[in-house]
């Protein structure tokens, strides 16, 4: 009997295809290392090292990815084969639109509960009204989605409470790990998902921008929520660099954690 799901969610730092960027192996080594149920990548290229990652993943993953565009960014879904997905629908959106976010859902049946998987970035770039205007999407989308069991992951680009006001769900839907501070700064290690740079005073923080929005009737709760940064390595060409440190200048590496969590089914 289905009684959970294991789901994981990266922003891998695509960035369009920026700077010759090659998808580096240990994106793929470490989506099959995790060896979750549902894998949701953001800000994802079909570039360089695709075929890599396709050949490491496809024996073990069905593999969904949005249309690529060149200079945009795609979503990828990977959904492990042995659990028996039955895949409905796939719908994405115009990538090139700024008023709509990248954006994968899947529709599927498993053991006669049906699953709506959606992968999903705000895009910062462009003006306010447009960046509201994604949100606007988001929250109307998943509006036609009341009788579904909604599994919505990525970069949502703000935290929890701003995410809950600007789709209107209520925040026991959304799933964050929890975290704590200590003199305005975060006193555990793996509790933030990413440091961004503010583009006008260039001060860095760390941020909780990725999250997990789970509902339905079939859907019991999520437990074992948890940011990783275990990929930071010198092995992993992040030199000298730590979790804490600003990462998005490094072209071609993940500069957000892992975001993977237990999604725990009802009877």
């Amino acid at each position: 009997m289905l009684n959970k799901l294991e789901i994981m969610a990266w922003n891998i730092h695509g960035a369009g295809g920026y700077g010759n960027y090659a998808i580096p192996n240990f994106v793929a080594d470490k989506i099959l290392n995790k060896n979750v149920d549902i894998a949701i990548i953001v800000e994802f290229i079909t570039g360089k090292g695709w075929d890599y990652l396709i050949g490491t993943l496809e024996k073990s993953y069905d593999i969904f990815i949005s249309p690529y565009t060149s200079g945009i960014n795609q979503v990828m879904i990977a959904l492990k084969k042995e659990k028996g997905f039955e895949v409905k629908r796939i719908l994405t959106e115009n990538p090139i639109e700024k008023e709509k976010p990248e954006f994968l859902q899947v529709e599927t049946e498993l053991e006669g509960k049906s699953f709506a998987i959606i992968g999903v970035r705000i895009k910062t770039q462009g003006t306010n009204k447009q960046i509201d205007s994604q949100f606007e999407f988001l929250k109307d989308h998943l509006k036609t989605l009341e009788n579904s069991n909604v599994l919505c992951a990525g970069d949502f680009n703000v935290w929890k409470t701003p995410l809950s006001e600007k789709l209107d769900i209520t925040s026991e839907y959304i799933f964050t790990p929890e975290y704590s501070m200590v003199d305005g700064d975060f006193n555990t290690l793996d509790t933030w998902s990413a440091v961004i740079k503010n583009s006008k005073t260039n001060v860095v923080g760390k941020a909780l921008i990725d999250h997990i929005i789970a509902k339905g009737v079939g859907i019991k709760e999520v437990i074992d929520l948890k940011y990783s940064w275990d990929f930071v390595s010198e092995k992993n060409s992040y030199g000298n660099l730590k979790p804490e440190d600003y990462k998005s200048h490094l072209v071609g590496l993940p500069d957000h954690a892992i975001l993977s969590a237990t999604v725990e089914l009802k009877d």
